[in-house]
């Protein structure tokens, strides 16, 4: 009877600590700010001449840790593409550059002259949608 009991409890309690786990193992939902966000689409219009961005998805990868927003830009599918980040804090800053991929794709839009990466980018003019709107 008392080896039946030692049974039932522990395993009662291999239940319970395993039913903690799986209550603290839930996936943290990422998001960027709309400051980031914008920070993000200055660093995009120094080189290329852009109409809208729409910001449709930023996770992080669990294999390699790389932060990957993934952008359209001018509501055109041809037009998408992911930006990698191994720190989330690179969206933090306005100045600096960034290419898109595939090269291809994004020529047409290249800048002839690109400004420089600590400029002032005015981009009132550009249409953008935030992540989650």
């Amino acid at each position: 009877m008392k080896k039946i009991l030692r049974i039932c409890l522990g395993l009662l309690f291999a239940v319970a600590i395993l039913g903690g786990c799986s209550m603290t193992s839930h996936e943290e939902t990422l998001t960027l700010t709309k400051e980031q966000q914008d920070n993000v689409v200055k660093m995009i219009a120094r080189n290329y001449n852009i109409e809208s961005i729409e910001f449709e998805n930023f996770n992080q990868n669990e294999s390699t840790g790389n932060y990957l927003l993934k952008l359209k830009i001018n509501n055109d599918e041809d037009l998408g593409t992911v930006i990698s980040a191994d720190k989330i804090n690179i969206f933090d800053h306005q100045n600096g550059l960034l290419a898109l991929d595939p090269i291809d794709n994004f020529q047409p839009l290249l800048k002839e002259v690109p400004l420089p990466e600590n400029s002032d980018v005015d981009i009132q003019e550009i249409k953008i949608i935030y992540l989650g709107e």
